[in-house]
């Protein structure tokens, strides 16, 4: 039996306030972006802190500065109290909750109390509610829609309207205070007994008040929203990003844009005719006994990079790596009028390649590396194989077996490569010169199957 509390459809969260299920991933990187933004927000906290300062300097007297100044200086303090928890080890969600709270009640508490410069020539505490004070606390809304929580903007907007809602309770509970409260009867009053509360100092406005708190939770509802889909259109960046990182580690980069715009990109399970390239690291397990462990995996990953790097040179795909050797595939998930000619190139590409490397590994006194290319071309069938918890791209049939025994032929006749003529003819057709660069070895037969292989290697 499930124990996830279950809320009746009036109790349940917004929609935008719901928590999501993300992945570990994604999670990571939100959590990653949200720190980077609560960075900003610090920086553009104090930018607006600031330019209250310049509006309290310019608009006020100077006598009466020093009650406003020492909030703005509060707020930026615990604007840098907040920082250094973000960017430490101690950083906790409550954190931010908390000094926002702390903020905006420091806010209140600067507009709504007593200036002593005013209070000194007489001033009632009631006039604080005439000059739309409460407009400050909407920068509040603003710096907290610059993350990436929607809760976060709504505590924003609800706990302001909260702090300026108890403010003009505690207000409306002096004995001075009066308001439409006070009067017997609103629609009774005249003219006169409504224009004299109106201009009283000491009147409080409570319809003004109410309107500042309806506004305050409205504005943040609708920035919330905003918000929650700003994290949903990251969240599906980010993870369309992360495919397409993953899609980058076999498929070529052209391949890649082509597969990120497609929404079934490596479409139904099929048959088609495919270029299939082996290659292999000869007398690896010779080399492996005579280098330490660190060594061994080293030049792997370096031959690895080194070949993947080939293949995707030559729009082909990284099926899949095998211990010393690999498997790439032209044609898939595309088929295209180069496939052959693709793969043709990319076995030669690699023979250079390991050339070069070896003659690099000469300089440093270090094994020479002998490889073996094989490629074949022909039907192959692709399509997802797996079950519902690990799926994988697959590319079976014959032609891929073929390719493999193709491979191992490079041993018997000491070469570097070697292409089967299905591929040499697939080529020809495309591109005479290339076909015309290899020189025929021979017939040979193939292990599992009855008719021979004819077999090509670069002139």
């Amino acid at each position: 039996m499930s124990t996830t509390a279950q809320f009746p459809p009036a109790l349940r969260l917004p929609f935008f306030l719901r928590s999501e299920p993300v992945e570990p991933a994604l999670q990571a990187a939100l959590d990653e972006a949200d720190v980077r933004a609560f960075r900003l927000i610090t920086r553009v906290k104090y930018v607006a802190l600031g330019l209250v300062l310049v509006y309290v300097l310019v608009t006020l007297p100077i006598e009466v500065t020093v009650w406003p100044i020492t909030g703005i200086f509060l707020v930026m303090a615990s604007g840098a109290a907040l920082y250094r928890l973000e960017c430490s080890s101690q950083r906790a969600a409550w954190h931010r909750y908390a000094f926002l709270s702390l903020d905006i009640i420091v806010v209140t508490l600067a507009v709504l109390v007593p200036n002593p410069g005013f209070n000194a020539a007489g001033w009632a505490p009631q006039i604080a509610y005439r000059f739309n004070s409460s407009l400050y606390l909407f920068i509040f809304i603003a710096l907290a829609a610059l993350t990436y929580s929607p809760r976060f903007v709504l505590w924003a907007g609800c706990f302001s309207a909260l702090s300026w809602g108890v403010g003009a309770a505690i207000m409306l509970m002096l004995p001075s205070s009066r308001s439409v409260l006070d009067l017997p009867s609103l629609s009774a009053a005249t003219d006169a007994e409504r224009l004299a509360l109106l201009l009283d100092p000491h009147h409080v406005p409570i319809s003004n008040i109410t309107q500042s708190m309806t506004l305050l939770v409205i504005v943040a509802l609708i920035v919330s929203v905003a918000v929650w889909r700003t994290r949903r259109l990251i969240s599906r960046q980010l993870g369309a990003e992360r495919e397409r990182a993953n899609l980058s580690r076999y498929f070529s980069p052209s391949m890649v844009e082509e597969l990120a715009r497609t929404d079934e990109p490596l479409g139904k399970v099929r048959a088609q005719e495919v270029a299939v390239l082996f290659a292999d690291i000869k007398g690896f397990t010779g080399i492996a006994e005579t280098a330490t462990p660190e060594a061994t995996i080293e030049m792997l990953r370096e031959f690895h990079r080194r070949m993947a790097t080939a293949v995707f040179a030559h729009n082909g795909t990284l099926d899949k790596y095998m211990g010393d050797g690999l498997m790439a595939t032209f044609g898939t998930p595309r088929v295209t009028p180069d496939d052959a000619v693709n793969a043709i190139r990319c076995a030669r590409a690699m023979t250079e390649t390991i050339a070069a490397w070896n003659r690099e590994r000469a300089g440093r006194g270090e094994t020479r590396i002998e490889m073996g290319v094989g490629v074949h071309f022909g039907p192959v069938v692709l399509g997802d194989i797996g079950d519902e918890r690990r799926l994988e791209f697959a590319v079976i049939g014959d032609t891929v077996n073929t390719a493999s025994r193709v491979e191992h032929l490079t041993r018997e006749h000491g070469i570097d490569a070697a292409v089967s003529g299905a591929a040499v003819k697939a080529a020809g057709l495309r591109n005479a010169e290339l076909a015309g660069s290899l020189r025929r070895i021979g017939d040979s037969g193939v292990r599992g199957r009855e008719a021979a292989v004819t077999l090509y290697t670069f002139a």
